[in-house]
């Protein structure tokens, strides 16, 4: 539950990083509404799309000049920015987290939030 760091050239979009990083399932809508914020719609193996919060952080000056921490939303992520055309492609939470109230009830409240803000 770390971060994630590597050499990241110049030109490489944050779809070409977490493309190439993400390789079971596939990447169906990606949204970076700020320098520290990417959000993914994640379409897993058995179909569902889940929503992935990636915190990011740019340092020009290393060799590992590109990191990020990724939870997926029934992790509960406090990062709540995602635009609603990435909240459209989600499957529905029951689905996505059937054996888990905890991460449905934190997905919920995740989306919920993310809602709202993009309301005001």
């Amino acid at each position: 539950m770390g971060w994630t760091f590597i050499q990241r050239n110049k030109g490489i979009t944050n779809l070409e990083v977490f493309t190439a990083e993400f390789w079971v399932g596939r990447i169906v809508g990606i949204a970076t509404p700020s320098p520290h914020e990417t959000y993914v719609a994640y379409k897993r193996d058995d179909g569902l799309v889940m929503g992935v919060v990636l915190l990011t952080r740019y340092n020009p000056r290393s060799t590992f000049n590109f990191g990020w921490k990724d939870m997926d939303e029934g992790m509960g992520p406090y990062a709540y920015n995602c635009p609603r055309r990435i909240l459209a492609l989600l499957s529905p939470v029951e689905l996505l987290y059937p054996d888990s109230p905890w991460a449905q009830e934190n997905a919920t409240t995740w989306r919920t939030i993310c809602r709202e803000r993009r309301t005001r």
